[in-house]
C-alpha cells in the first residue's frame, strides 16, 4: 500500500494508519530521504544497505578439544560485521578467545552466561575461531549462531514488489498506527525470521 505523497510532504513525521498487521511499504519523499519507522520494527529502504540478522539454530556442534580448551570454527557470509554465539549451557566464567587469521577479536574474556557477542570494523572477516578454555568444566556445545551483516534488499531473494526504488518497507506488528519520521541517524534492521512475503 503506497501512501499519497501529499501526506508525506506535510510534516517531518506522520502516522501510517493502516489497521492490519503485516509488511507495509511507503514512498520515501525527497525532503525526508531517511524516512524510518520506530527502531523496534523490522524495516529497510530499497536503495540502501541495512543490517540483516541471520539465525542458525540447532547446531549441536561439539567443537575440537585441544588441551583444556574447545575450538569452534565459524564460516561467515560476506558483509558480516557482528556475531553472537549461544551455547547449550552457561560457560560459568570460562575464558573465551576469538581470532580471525591472526587478528584478535576477543581476548580471554570471562563469560558467565550462555552467550557471547562480538563485532569488528570493516575488515572483511569471513571466518573466526572461538576458543573456550573450560578447565574442569563440561565441554561446551554450540547451539546457535546469529550473524549480522550489511545487505541490499535485492540480495535477499525478495519479490519485485519489495524492491521498488525509493521506498521504505516496514513490519507493522498490530493495528496501532505507526509513526514514520525523518531519522538520518537510525540504523535499519531486518531479521531472517521476519522477511516480507510475496
Amino acid at each position: 500500500m503506497l501512501l499519497p505523497a501529499l501526506l508525506l510532504a506535510a510534516a517531518p513525521c506522520f502516522e501510517f494508519e493502516a489497521r492490519t498487521p503485516g509488511w507495509k511499504q511507503v514512498p520515501v519523499p525527497a525532503h525526508a530521504p531517511h524516512l524510518a519507522a520506530p527502531p523496534s520494527l523490522s524495516q529497510f529502504r530499497s536503495d540502501e544497505r541495512f543490517t540483516f540478522v541471520e539465525h542458525e539454530t540447532g547446531l549441536y556442534a561439539n567443537g575440537q578439544a585441544t588441551g583444556g580448551a574447545t575450538d569452534f570454527e565459524l564460516v561467515l557470509p560476506s558483509g558480516t560485521k557482528a556475531v553472537t554465539v549461544v551455547f547449550g549451557q552457561s560457560l560459568r566464567g570460562a575464558k573465551v578467545d576469538v581470532t580471525s587469521f591472526g587478528m584478535t577479536l576477543v581476548h580471554e574474556k570471562r563469560v558467565g552466561g550462555d552467550r557471547l557477542s562480538f563485532a569488528w570494523g570493516p575488515s572483511g572477516v569471513s571466518r573466526v575461531w572461538v576458543r573456550v578454555h573450560q578447565h574442569l568444566r563440561e565441554p561446551p556445545v554450540l547451539m546457535e549462531k546469529r550473524v549480522e551483516r550489511e545487505v541490499f534488499a535485492s540480495e535477499l531473494g525478495l519479490s519485485a514488489k519489495w524492491l521498488a526504488p525509493g521506498t521504505l518497507s516496514f513490519f507493522q506488528p498490530d493495528d496501532t498506527p505507526v509513526r514514520l519520521c525523518e531519522a538520518p541517524a537510525q540504523a535499519l534492521r531486518v531479521s531472517d525470521t521476519a522477511l516480507p512475503g510475496p
